[in-house]
């Protein structure tokens, strides 16, 4: 992998490959064994199990060996390159750079949620009054639209939610490259050196890329 590209994993965890405890440190066992519900467990292992073995192919070293780092809002790091993922239903999405921090969110759109008070929570004023200009029928996919792309770009920077999604705003767009950072005003410099892009995984899911750069780089799709 060169410094112009980003490599993006697609996992599916509802395969039927046995899980590979072997590969998980003694804290990951802890945690998978919190778990009460067994899908859920599993799902952690699996998770888990494929993010250290997609690492260790790029750091050339076993995946049991890999020593996980976790900054101050928990985000997990390891020395050798960044990476981010993001799991909706079935699926896991890892993003690896060599070279510049990403962020990557996964959504499964469902029409049994109740998407307006989110909007109405976590967007901001300049997101909401375009949405709302919008024909109804577009309304619930651009709100996903738009959350992925903050959830991408909070992640990147590593802090997540807790940066404070009303705080800054992307763009509001139907387009597949009608998406990026339009306003932060707690990181104003932030302004044309992050890249977005959405990643076609179908399956009713929303997937986007956030990562600071100045222009785009490659995005090489590929299943694990």
């Amino acid at each position: 992998m060169n410094a112009a590209t980003i490599e993006l994993w697609r996992v599916d965890i509802a395969d039927h490959r046995p899980l590979s405890i072997e590969y998980l440190s003694d804290d990951e066992l802890v945690r998978a064994n919190k778990f009460v519900f067994a899908v859920d467990q599993n799902r952690f292992v699996k998770t888990r199990t494929a993010l250290r073995q997609i690492l260790a192919s790029y750091l050339l070293k076993p995946a049991n060996s890999l020593v996980f780092q976790y900054n101050e809002h928990g985000r997990p790091e390891v020395a050798g390159c960044h990476f981010n993922l993001s799991h909706a239903g079935d699926w896991v999405l890892i993003a690896v750079s060599r070279q510049v921090e990403v962020g990557v969110d996964l959504s499964l759109v469902e029409q049994a949620v109740d998407w307006r008070p989110m909007a109405a929570r976590s967007f901001s004023v300049l997101e909401q009054t375009a949405l709302a200009a919008l024909p109804a029928a577009e309304q619930e996919p651009m709100f996903y639209r738009i959350w992925s792309q903050k959830e991408a770009y909070t992640k990147a920077i590593g802090e997540g939610y807790r940066y404070g999604f009303a705080r800054f705003s992307v763009v509001v767009g139907s387009g597949s490259l009608d998406m990026g950072l339009v306003a932060d005003e707690k990181n104003p410099r932030h302004l044309g050196n992050w890249q977005f892009a959405n990643i076609d995984l179908g399956q009713a899911l929303v997937a986007i890329i956030a990562y600071h750069h100045s222009r785009p780089l490659i995005l090489n799709l590929q299943d694990f």
